[in-house]
């Protein structure tokens, strides 16, 4: 997944995030924009879904949208 996060509320995003254990990696992918990318394991996504529903009523995230995973076709 990937979407914005308002850069005013990063540090709470952040945290809140984390608290739920093992429900997504997190990652900046550009911090002048806010965009970040989640890695949800699998049976995660509808608690994952619900929680990101929660901040984008807040008006903390936006545009999120579910990409392919580039992990998993990236060469190592």
């Amino acid at each position: 997944f990937q979407a914005l996060v308002s850069k005013k509320d990063t540090w709470f995003f952040v945290a809140t995030l984390r608290s739920y254990e093992h429900l997504a990696f997190d990652r900046t992918c550009d911090k002048e924009t806010g965009c970040f990318e989640f890695f949800v394991p699998e049976g995660g996504e509808e608690q994952f879904l619900k929680l990101m529903d929660f901040y984008e009523r807040a008006g903390i995230v936006q545009n999120l949208q579910k990409l392919p995973n580039r992990l998993v076709n990236e060469a190592f």
